[in-house]
Formats: C-alpha cells, structure tokens, sequence
C-alpha cells in the first residue's frame, strides 16, 4: 500500500521525482514577483548558492535592480538566510526559497 504522501504528490511531482531531476522552488512576492511576471518558479539545480539563485533571477528579471542584494529579504524553508550563511549558503533539491524586495523610503 502506498504511503499518504505518496498519494499526495500530483503527476507533475511524480514525473519530476521518476526522472531524477533536481528542483529548487522558489516563491517570489512583491517586486520580485512583478519583475519576473510569476507567483513562483522552479529552478532545476542539484546545490546552488543563494547568491547564484539570485543571479539567475537577475537575468529573468525586467528590472534588475529590485534583485540587488542588500535589498532582498531571502528565506530558506522558513529560516531568514542570514542564519544560514548569507548569500553563501547553499541550497539544494527540495528546497524552498521566499523572495522579498525590501522597500526603502525617505
């Protein structure tokens, strides 16, 4: 019998983990979000650095400036990434990543 989380994932899960693909998720909010023009994508990477995570969203984005670092608030399953190393910690398959744009004012 197969497990309840196995019965769980959706087709699209199931394909990813039969072809041994490697996925980092990444959710994007405010700015990032609008410069990118998607609520969330999937990176397919086995380990990254967050700091190369944000150069690829650099590259996708129309505007790059809202993926300047020291502007970024950066969550890595649930934990704020200045915890975890900074912009040098690495992430890996499974992972999920939480992007905000920090608004500054004044």
């Amino acid at each position: 019998m197969a497990s309840k989380r196995f019965r769980k994932r959706s087709k699209a899960q199931m394909k990813k983990a039969n072809s041994g693909m490697r996925m980092i998720s990444v959710k994007l909010l405010g700015g990032a979000r609008r410069a990118i023009g998607k609520d969330s994508l999937e990176i397919e990477k086995q380990d990254a650095k967050l700091h190369d995570i944000v150069e690829i969203l650099r590259s996708m984005s129309s505007n790059k400036n809202i993926f300047n670092s020291s502007n970024l608030l950066i969550v890595v399953n649930g934990v704020e990434s200045s915890m975890l190393g900074g912009l040098y910690a690495t992430v890996r398959d499974g992972d999920v990543i939480s992007i905000v744009p920090v608004v500054h004012g004044g």
